[in-house]
């Protein structure tokens, strides 16, 4: 097992995940843009690098958890990046949520370096990453996704082996938020009709995760939408805009008819306009209040 790992990514997700690498006894350096993000984990004993490429040795193991297709570009192939030191031996742990076609390119330029690339998004909100309780799609060559596991074990609680090609992990993630986001937005309307109706928020979320939808989505979602609670810290508007993107992009490779995830994308798109993008995907059950207050003033 490789206990010494270049961690690149400490946004919210990312700075958890790599404080559970550093109690669990992996020695980590570290690389984030904002320095301001390291201090906690320089207190449990990791240093910190100023570019990239100087978190991992040629035939060691990077765990990148960055944001996007661009920001994974960027610390990977960009000046500084992890791809021109990892060679012969090197291990390469993509656990962003990225489009399959990047992990694809990702994986071709690895190969001709020596290095190899394992896709492992993960599924889980920030207090999931903290918990150490995240989910892992996992795919990449065999014997690599054995070296990646004891990390993976150290930041997740399910991990499930989607694929021999890394671009599968990516494929499993996308799918895995299309259904949570379709689960939010299936909430947001049924709540929304409910309070239009004179039923209580909070009896509906409670009465129907109790037993006829369960799960740690629909609940928790539930009941945070119900309350009204709208978080900063969480699955982001802008970021779920950003997977259903791809969702649509890997929808029309693999000629497969998504209807419902155009119109997820056009009810993010508009809560973005309204100012929510940076806020926790509940946003979308207090984005359908102001249409309903306006079909009510107009009588449509």
């Amino acid at each position: 097992m490789d206990r010494d790992v270049g961690f690149i990514g400490l946004g919210n997700m990312g700075l958890p995940m790599a404080r559970n690498l550093l109690q669990r006894g992996f020695r980590l350096r570290v690389y984030n843009r904002s320095d301001s993000k390291t201090r906690d984990l320089v207190r449990l004993g990791a240093v910190v690098v100023s570019v990239p490429a100087d978190a991992v040795q040629s035939d060691g193991l990077a765990i990148t958890m960055v944001s996007d297709d661009q920001a994974l570009q960027a610390v990977t192939l960009g000046p500084g990046g992890i791809g021109a030191r990892l060679s012969r031996g090197g291990l390469h742990l993509s656990m962003s949520t990225v489009s399959p076609e990047l992990a694809r390119e990702l994986a071709e330029q690895h190969r001709r370096a020596g290095a190899t690339l394992v896709s492992a998004p993960v599924s889980g909100r920030p207090d999931a990453a903290d918990a150490a309780s995240l989910t892992v799609w996992l795919a990449g060559p065999e014997e690599s996704k054995r070296r990646a596991r004891g990390a993976l074990e150290a930041m997740a609680s399910a991990i499930h082996d989607v694929g021999a090609e890394p671009a599968a992990g990516n494929v499993a993630k996308l799918a895995a938020n299309l259904m949570v986001l379709s689960s939010v937005e299936m909430l947001a309307e049924a709540l929304e009709l409910a309070a239009r109706g004179g039923v209580d928020r909070r009896t509906l979320a409670a009465a129907l995760t109790e037993r006829l939808f369960t799960g740690p989505v629909l609940t928790g979602y539930g009941m945070r939408m119900a309350s009204g609670a709208v978080e900063d810290k969480g699955f982001m508007v802008t970021l779920a805009l950003k997977d259903i993107d791809l969702v649509l992009k890997q929808a029309a490779v693999s000629d497969a008819a998504l209807p419902f995830a155009h119109v997820l994308r056009e009810r993010l798109r508009a809560a973005c306009v309204r100012g929510l993008g940076e806020r926790d995907v509940s946003a979308l059950a207090a984005d359908l209040a102001p249409a309903s207050a306006a079909r009510a003033a107009t009588g449509v």
